[in-house]
């Protein structure tokens, strides 16, 4: 397994441990305390141009979609806020993902509930069995105050 599936893999499972983990209402002894976590991580799954191929299970809802099929085949620049501050940090991203290098960039995505979110994007080159997935797009949108 590559570095990358390895950290896909880790990621994947401290994401599904914290969304697993109860909320806290104060009266629990002070060792079962489980801190909520500050934001929620996305994974998918891109091909050279953006295109989303792949996508955790956590990620149509996110992303204020309905399902899965929602998400597969819609572009990265579907779930930012259009403007050319934007596109030009996608443009980045995506000249990352086609030179096989990491990058990472602030975004304005468009989250579930209608609300927009500034969220941390980071793509990484990854080698899979599938020839057109060439990257791991992983997006931590902060959890909403109210939600804290």
């Amino acid at each position: 397994m590559s570095d990358t599936a390895d950290m896909a893999a880790t990621l994947v499972s401290d994401t599904a441990e914290a969304d697993a983990a109860p909320a806290s209402n104060g009266s629990e002894a002070h060792e079962s305390f489980v801190p909520t976590p500050a934001a929620r991580t996305i994974m998918l799954g891109i091909d050279p141009s953006g295109q989303i191929l792949q996508c955790d299970r956590h990620a149509p809802k996110l992303l204020g979609r309905r399902s899965a099929g929602e998400l597969l085949g819609a572009d990265l620049s579907d779930l930012t806020v259009d403007s050319s501050e934007q596109r030009d940090a996608l443009a980045g991203l995506i000249d990352a993902v086609r030179s096989g290098r990491e990058s990472t960039a602030m975004l304005s995505i468009k989250a579930e509930k209608g609300r927009q979110a500034d969220a941390v994007v980071t793509v990484q080159p990854m080698t899979a069995t599938d020839p057109d997935l060439t990257a791991l797009a992983v997006i931590r949108l902060p959890v909403p105050s109210s939600e804290r």
